[in-house]
């Protein structure tokens, strides 16, 4: 199944979503805005984060009873990059809680 896409400034975006239900959307957007502030530049916005790395883009929109992800790429390498940066370190971030991310 083709990745949906979405027109940016420089051409066509592939965009993925994923949304993870959890009564601690904030925590885990700030526990993984912090642990991967180090791949990535974190800009805090109202209700989340966006994180711009160097394939892409990944915005987490805090809600009270789940947690949002949507990232964005040129390519579908560079998507499956920030797919997996931002689900595998959430997954472990979430281990307790049984936090599973799947992306559609």
């Amino acid at each position: 199944m083709a990745e949906p896409t979405l027109r940016g400034e420089h051409g066509a975006v592939l965009v993925s979503r994923a949304t993870i239900a959890t009564r601690r959307a904030g925590r885990y957007a700030d526990l993984l805005a912090q642990r991967l502030s180090r791949q990535a530049h974190v800009e805090a916005l109202p209700g989340g984060y966006r994180l711009s790395f160097s394939g892409g883009e990944g915005l987490l929109d805090c809600a009270p009873e789940a947690l949002s992800l949507m990232v964005s790429a040129a390519d579908a390498p560079s998507l499956a990059d920030v797919r997996d940066a931002l689900g595998t370190c959430l997954e472990r971030l979430g281990r307790q809680d049984r936090l599973r991310v799947r992306w559609r």
